[in-house]
């Protein structure tokens, strides 16, 4: 038994996310601007002298079947370029599941990116992110080492940024899972029941204006996730939270992907820390972090 490694595999917020229309395989094509986080998960490996793959967590809910996509991003490798080793992995996980920060996806990413460093594969990036797109839409853009990044098509053909700024946020975390393909399979039967709002969209080119020159103000205003209005429909819940997140702070909260977390967005985390003082007091309703930009 050899030594253990470790990755670190950090959650990422959705500042802007746009569902564009409904692609043949049933996906769709989205616009996505992606920040990656602080809050992480912390995977280590350790090479086996056999084949088998042997995968735990500190989480007694997970389960590592072949199902599940830690799994797959295993095999995927094995399978594809005939690999006959075995993996002992273990997930401390932070990142709480079916939670709109994209644990999952990051820990697959990181998956990728350790057993391309113990088995020595010599992967490249590119080499890299065809295996990423068979895994999940959002894996490709933790294979980025960048802090934010631009995702077209499935939301996996990625565009790094170059935005030097560092941003911290104020991250409540209800007690609710959201299934983002149960978001998914409402959005095209809601939005006709409910059709879109005829009032200006934000913009994405104002978005990253106010990112570059670290304009709250800017930031606020263009700020957009078009399955908030979905998620809120299926789990009204998450909408009370909203409104009492707001009355309590008189500042506007945001939904990341598909939910149910949302943040706040500061410029220093003096700010952030104060009111995550506040918010500590409801800890019933929900759980709050502080998290910045890396």
């Amino acid at each position: 038994m050899g030594k253990y490694y470790s990755f670190k595999s950090f959650a990422k917020l959705n500042l802007y996310l746009e569902v564009l229309n409904k692609r043949k395989d049933n996906y769709h094509n989205v616009f996505i601007l992606f920040e990656r986080i602080s809050l992480y998960d912390e995977i280590f490996f350790r090479k086996r002298s056999d084949e088998v793959i042997n995968i735990k967590s500190n989480l007694k809910e997970l389960s590592f079947s072949p199902s599940n996509l830690t799994y797959q991003t295993v095999e995927i490798l094995r399978k594809n370029l005939k690999i006959k080793k075995g993996i002992d992995i273990y997930i401390k996980k932070s990142i709480p599941i079916a939670s709109g920060l994209g644990g999952g996806s990051s820990d697959s990413a990181s998956i990728l990116l350790g057993l391309n460093r113990l088995w020595e594969l010599k992967l490249s990036l590119n080499e890299l992110l065809i295996f990423a797109k068979k895994l999940g839409a959002d894996v490709p853009f933790f294979l980025y080492n960048c802090s934010f990044a631009l995702g077209r098509a499935r939301g996996d053909r990625i565009k790094p940024l170059e935005i030097k700024n560092r941003f911290w946020h104020l991250l409540v975390l209800p007690s609710i899972k959201v299934l983002t393909k149960d978001v998914y399979l409402n959005l095209d039967k809601l939005e006709n029941r409910f059709p879109k709002l005829t009032k200006p969209k934000p913009d994405v080119k104002i978005l990253i204006k106010g990112l570059k020159e670290k304009n709250i103000g800017l930031i606020e205003k263009n700020i957009y996730n078009q399955l908030e209005t979905v998620t809120f429909r299926l789990y009204p819940e998450l909408n009370k939270i909203k409104t009492f997140l707001k009355e309590k702070t008189q500042k506007p909260f945001f939904m990341s992907g598909s939910g149910p977390t949302m943040f706040f967005i500061f410029s220093s985390r003096k700010e952030a820390r104060c009111l995550k003082e506040r918010l500590s007091k409801h800890d019933g309703f929900f759980k709050v972090i502080l998290a910045h930009t890396v």
